[in-house]
């Protein structure tokens, strides 16, 4: 199982999220499915499914208000090639929120990513270059008051991401 901690978006901020690139934006190479758009908190990696039970255990001892965050700011990363929209100003609880997720998965023994955490919900992969500046600029307002547990699987026509686990945060 490939799992990871992240944050699941509203079925309107999706929506709205899509029809903002498919309005402001050129044709994007590889666009991400709506029903994929997500912010990750922290990667874990492979797990053996006998594990879960102590991966879901710690998580349940986290505890943090609900946060609102505003999508705000349009990125791109050469190396792989990731369009991404993120926050021009993340929340602090959102960030203690990520660095809980990460602490949890180094005490368990996962390989944690070692870049520091940019806050991202990804639009784009194997973009050759970044898009002209938006048309409109990009301003969606989330809020959060749960995060969950998810799988990434593979199947032959891309990725599909599963929730596995889902906790409150209040």
């Amino acid at each position: 199982m490939r799992l990871f901690f992240g944050l699941q978006l509203s079925k309107q901020t999706c929506l709205g999220i899509e029809h903002w690139t498919t309005t402001s934006l050129p044709p994007l190479t590889r666009p991400v499915p709506l029903v994929n758009f997500h912010i990750t908190l922290a990667f874990l990696g492979n797990l053996d499914q006998r594990r879960l039970g102590q991966l879901t255990r710690a998580a349940d001892e986290i505890r943090f208000q609900p946060f609102a965050l505003i999508l705000d700011e349009l990125g791109f990363w050469n190396k792989p090639g990731l369009l991404w929209l993120g926050c021009k100003e993340p929340s602090p609880i959102l960030l203690s929120l990520a660095k809980k997720t990460k602490h949890i998965a180094n005490q368990l023994g996962f390989a944690s990513d070692k870049r520091n955490y940019q806050p991202h919900v990804t639009l784009a992969r194997r973009c050759e270059s970044p898009p002209p500046a938006a048309i409109i600029p990009p301003c969606f307002t989330q809020e959060f008051s749960n995060f969950v547990l998810y799988e990434s699987v593979s199947t032959r026509s891309g990725v599909r991401y599963d929730i596995i686990n889902e906790w409150s945060l209040d």
